[in-house]
């Protein structure tokens, strides 16, 4: 799910009563994301590619800056 990789919201309450949604931040906001077979749904493969080609992400409808994503190639293994 994108929620994994880009972060959510979560609902915080004051001591008024009042409730509000926050953003939590994923892993996408870190400055190296490692990533290893990246066999998600489309939708978080679509997540990834917006991160790094545009340095941004969309969540809930709000665009956010995030910084240059880095993502480490591993090595390659050779099938069974």
């Amino acid at each position: 799910m994108p929620g994994d990789v880009l972060g959510g919201r979560i609902l915080n309450g004051d001591e008024a009563g009042k409730r509000r949604f926050r953003f939590e931040p994923g892993p996408i906001f870190a400055h190296v994301v490692l990533a290893d077979e990246i066999n998600r749904p489309a939708s978080t493969q679509s997540a990834l590619l917006e991160a790094m080609a545009e340095r941004q992400v969309t969540s809930f409808g709000e665009t956010r800056k995030c910084s240059r994503i880095r993502v480490p190639a591993g090595g390659h293994r050779e099938p069974d």
